[in-house]
């Protein structure tokens, strides 16, 4: 099918918003979207996602990034279903917990099954199974140091990653989509959480040093002139361009106190949110309460599996023996 009306193809990247697209991946759901709305039967939709699938899988050969643009798609896909008429024509029946709604059929068409997940995961599920089972130990006063004294680097990338171990959160939610607001002495409220099914919320975290002198140098590293030309980019772009530098930074700060994990050839950002809840744990929880309960409150995770990638570390004291939780 062909749209040929540019402004037709532009009113559709509405379904498209806070799906953290790039602009050419943008362009294409819209386009994609478009020749949907103009298609009235089932065989017409039906070609539409067969060939939209097809160039989709040309383009993306890794599995991981078929399955999350493949999620990006159906999300704008419901998005202009709920909010478009559609003929019956291209509309199915589907059960959910509410019970059986009627939905646009390019959503059961542009989706992968239950294996090709399966197999696709199979590689980190057989290595955060690995890591659990051989935690690395590590010395959490030696890190937090280290942390506090890159704060006030001159280097911008070493004061992202210290403030990454600091506070937990991903590298671009310190570069650009987070925010922290003092609660006390060791919390601050955060906000901007990234991979948060569409939810913006504001919730506390915990600050492993004082929370004014978090607030302090991240006030002053939001102003610097590398991070401010940042913030008018898209949150993909901001982590393409700076992830490697960034991770190079955090060998540099840590890598003489923090190992990396078993399977991990070089430590970096995803390391240092490990560290990060283990250190938290530690100092703030509670033996009742399991690390993964605890990593899915403060991390943000709105899942068990998710939250248990963070159980490749554990505490231990200069004597090497394993700390007690919640001191």
């Amino acid at each position: 099918m062909q749209v040929t009306e540019a402004i037709r193809v532009a009113d559709f990247k509405q379904y498209c918003q806070g799906l953290r697209l790039s602009k050419a991946l943008e362009q294409r759901v819209a386009l994609f979207l478009a020749k949907l709305g103009g298609s009235a039967s089932a065989e017409e939709v039906k070609q539409v996602c067969t060939e939209e699938k097809a160039l989709f899988e040309q383009q993306y050969k890794n599995d991981n990034t078929r399955a999350a643009h493949m999620t990006r798609y159906r999300k704008a896909i419901a998005a202009m279903s709920a909010a478009l008429p559609f003929p019956e024509a291209v509309l199915y029946e589907q059960e959910t917990e509410s019970g059986t709604v009627r939905q646009h059929l390019a959503l059961k068409l542009m989706n992968y099954d239950s294996r090709f997940h399966a197999a696709r995961q199979a590689p980190t599920v057989a290595k955060t199974k690995a890591q659990r089972r051989q935690r690395v130990a590590f010395d959490p006063v030696p890190v937090i140091e280290c942390a506090i004294a890159a704060l006030a680097s001159d280097d911008y990338r070493k004061v992202a990653a210290a403030i990454i171990l600091l506070t937990g959160r991903r590298p671009t939610e310190i570069l650009k989509s987070g925010n922290f607001n003092q609660v006390n002495r060791y919390q601050v409220e955060f906000t901007g959480q990234l991979k948060s099914r569409g939810k913006s919320e504001t919730y506390p975290i915990y600050c492993l040093c004082r929370s004014h002198l978090l607030i302090d140098a991240f006030t002053r590293f939001r102003r610097t002139a590398n991070i401010k030309t940042l913030q008018g980019e898209e949150n993909t772009a901001v982590d393409s361009r700076l992830n490697a530098t960034i991770n190079k930074a955090v060998r540099q700060i840590f890598g003489e106190v923090l190992r990396s994990p078993l399977g991990d050839e070089q430590l970096s950002a995803t390391n240092l949110r490990a560290a990060y809840i283990n250190i938290a744990y530690y100092l703030f929880g509670v033996p009742e309460e399991s690390i993964g309960s605890f990593a899915e409150d403060f991390l943000g995770h709105q899942n068990t599996s998710s939250a248990a990638s963070y159980e490749d570390y554990y505490c231990v004291a200069a004597d090497g023996y394993a700390l007690d939780i919640g001191v």
